[in-house]
């Protein structure tokens, strides 16, 4: 509640003082330490409390206990077990539900909403079947890397033979990022329904400080981690030794990240504002760099790049991931700030012009493939969002937050509802393809394959030199 500032914890208390006098004790503020939070103790006339000392019993601490070892004998098993000869190919598209779901349940326990929430969870177990399924479907793609087909729909340029899988490996691709932001979005929802007082653009803020406590943990984590493989290699310890420790404490990360964040979640409300204060005239800069280069070079070096493109794009995400934390804290803006928000805005507005241009003008001479759907379908959502926020900076008056607040709010729905159209309509338009017709173009094309048997050191290099260094790898457009 604290991130409502002074201000706004004074209007929420006189518009209904017994609820705020409930929403406070249940954000457990009792023991908070913070002035402005110890100075509406004193107002409601509770007492304060000593933070509670999380021991080993502690249920926060044995789940993220739990899920750091699930999601270390998740990843280990398929290659222990031999599975698939690359694991990771076969295990990608099952990482959001191990860390996601988790989640979900977790704060569906702590709130014991099981019955309430009944209804979601029958929706979020059909999404995990839905995922299993495609994955069974679609099998392993053992296309040999570095050795990629060229033709009109991936533009590559080793082989002079037409791939008629390309889409359906795209929309494989495409599923498995979509339903992990699906996911995400989905637990948004479930954390806006089952905390009062917390809107969709918190949530965000919240993730970004689960984030921040992972990137922490895994800076001390990785010193620690790079001392003991010094100690380890003086008593000649086998290297596999360190390298189950490494991949058990990368599976741990979004735990511990959510672990810290649990416990201590008014550490970092007071610097992400500072930060986005920050970092807004520098992206201000970088977008006005872009389109006077641009403009000066001619515009058609974004349609024919596609990895300008692809970083292009990536702005476009972080602008608006900028402004949502900007916004974030329901506290009135200083004027000049909000001017370069709204500078910040139009200037990306106009650059996402150019963008559905560039993606535009691909699809007329390529063809509309998954790929290039997705990206013109996202950059014109990206259009609407930055139309409707800086429609609403202009109205609010004199830096008021709350106007734009609930228009991000209305605009993350649906950035969460093209996730769930990638993820159940892309598979049905683009997914399908014929197991003979594959069999038989593995058969008759086999240097497009991995169908060879695993070769030792000395064999891989040969071959790695022997693989043109223009191959390139598959691009999201």
């Amino acid at each position: 509640m604290l991130h409502l500032g002074p201000k706004g914890l004074e209007e929420a208390y006189q518009s209904n003082p017994a609820q705020f006098k409930t929403d406070f004790e249940a954000a457990k503020l009792r023991s908070s330490k913070d002035p402005l939070a110890l100075a509406w103790i004193y107002r409601l006339e509770l007492e304060p409390q000593e933070p509670q000392r999380l021991d080993f019993g502690s249920g926060t601490l044995w789940f993220t206990v739990a899920m750091t070892f699930a999601a270390y004998f998740f990843f280990r098993v398929p290659e222990w077990a031999s599975w698939a000869s690359d694991a990771s190919d076969w295990f990608v598209p099952y990482i959001a539900p191990l860390f996601l779901v988790p989640l979900m349940a977790y704060h569906t326990m702590t709130k014991n909403a099981w019955v309430r929430m009944r209804g979601f969870w029958l929706g979020v177990l059909g999404l995990m079947a839905l995922n299993v399924i495609t994955d069974i479907y679609w099998g392993e793609w053992d296309y040999a890397r570095g050795t990629w087909i060229d033709n009109l729909e991936t533009e590559r340029g080793n082989l002079d033979i037409p791939d008629p899988f390309a889409l359906v490996r795209q929309t494989q691709q495409l599923f498995s990022i979509h339903f992990s932001l699906l996911l995400w979005g989905l637990l948004g929802f479930l954390f806006t329904k089952l905390y009062v007082g917390e809107s969709r653009v918190d949530f965000v803020r919240h993730s970004v400080q689960v984030g921040l406590f992972a990137f922490i943990v895994s800076l001390a984590g990785g010193a620690l981690l790079g001392l003991t493989a010094g100690l380890l290699s003086l008593l000649d310890s086998p290297e596999s030794f360190i390298q189950n420790l490494a991949i058990w404490g990368l599976c741990g990360l979004p735990f511990f990240g959510h672990y810290l964040w649990v416990t201590n979640k008014q550490v970092l409300e007071k610097i992400l504002p500072t930060l986005a204060r920050i970092f807004i005239p520098l992206f201000l800069l970088v977008i006005l760099i872009f389109l006077v280069t641009y403009v000066g070079q001619g515009i058609e070096n974004l349609r024919n790049n596609r990895e300008e493109l692809f970083i292009f794009n990536m702005l476009l995400i972080f602008v608006i991931g900028l402004v949502m934390m900007h916004y974030a804290f329901d506290e009135d803006k200083h004027p000049i700030i909000t001017m370069g928000v709204g500078a910040l805005v139009a200037l990306t507005l106009v650059a996402d012009g150019i963008g559905l241009w560039a993606i535009g003008s691909r699809v007329l001479e390529f063809g509309l493939t998954p790929n290039r759907m997705t990206v013109l379908f996202g950059n014109l959502i990206f259009a609407g969002a930055l139309g409707a926020v800086l429609w609403a900076i202009l109205r609010a008056k004199s830096g008021e937050a709350g106007p734009v607040r609930s228009m991000l709010n209305t605009m993350l729905p649906v950035f969460v509802g093209w996730t769930l159209v990638v993820v159940l309509i892309f598979p049905l338009l683009y997914g399908r393809y014929d197991r003979a017709k594959k069999a038989l173009y593995t058969k008759d094309h086999p240097q497009n394959f991995d169908v060879s048997p695993k070769k030792g050191p000395a064999e891989e290099a040969s071959v790695e030199d022997e693989v043109s260094p223009e191959g390139e790898a598959e691009r999201p457009f």
